[in-house]
C-alpha cells in the first residue's frame, strides 16, 4: 500500500482512503501530502469540493484506496470551480519521535484544535493539553455549542486519525478567540 500511496502523492491524485471495513460509507477524500512508514498526511477535500484541513491517518488501518473514478472527478470539478487553494501544512517529521506523537506535538505547539477519530468509531474534539508516547490528553469542546466540555485522556494506540484545520475547528477557534 505504501508504494501506491507514494505514487499517488508524487502525481498529486485526488484519492479516497478507506479505513473502516465495517462501514464502507466512511472514507476520507484528499490529496496525499506526505507518506511515512506508519502513516500519511493528506489535505482533506469535502464533498462540496472545498479544502477542509488536514489529516494524519494510521497506515496500518488503510485497507482500500480509490482514485481516478467518476465520484472523485466530480469533486475535482467542484474544487476547480471554487478555486479554493490548498495551503501546504508546515509539518516536518522528526525521525527520533513516533509520527503520531510528533504530529500531535506540532498541533499542540501551534494551538490547533483537532478531531481525533478513535478506533471504536467515536470522535473527540479539542485542544491538546499534553501528549507523550502512550497518552494524549485533550481539553475537549462541545463543537455544537462552542463551549469547553472537560478533559479526555486516551491511549495513543487507539487513534485511527487526527484531523486538523477543518472548517468546524476553525469556527470554534474563532469563537473562542472572540470570548
Amino acid at each position: 500500500m505504501e508504494e501506491i500511496l507514494r505514487k499517488l502523492c508524487k502525481e498529486n491524485v485526488l484519492t479516497s482512503i478507506f479505513m473502516n471495513n465495517d462501514d464502507v460509507s466512511k472514507f476520507t477524500v484528499g490529496y496525499i501530502e506526505q507518506v511515512f512508514e506508519d502513516g500519511i498526511i493528506i489535505s482533506v477535500v469535502d464533498t462540496g469540493g472545498r479544502s477542509d484541513g488536514y489529516a494524519l491517518l494510521n497506515m496500518s488501518l488503510i485497507y482500500l484506496l480509490e482514485y481516478k473514478n467518476n465520484y472523485l472527478k466530480g469533486i475535482q470539478d467542484l474544487l476547480d470551480y471554487h478555486k479554493n487553494p490548498i495551503i501546504p501544512l508546515s509539518f516536518i517529521h522528526d525521525e527520533d519521535e513516533s509520527l503520531i506523537v510528533n504530529f500531535l506535538n506540532f498541533c499542540m505547539v501551534n494551538d490547533l484544535y483537532i478531531s481525533i477519530k478513535h478506533l471504536n468509531g467515536f470522535e473527540i474534539f479539542g485542544l491538546i493539553y499534553s501528549v507523550n508516547e502512550e497518552i494524549l490528553t485533550l481539553k475537549t469542546y462541545d463543537h455544537n455549542n462552542n463551549i469547553e466540555d472537560g478533559m479526555t485522556a486516551l491511549s495513543i494506540n487507539d487513534i485511527e486519525g487526527v484531523y486538523v484545520l477543518n472548517t468546524e475547528q476553525k469556527k470554534v477557534q474563532l469563537m473562542q478567540q472572540n470570548r
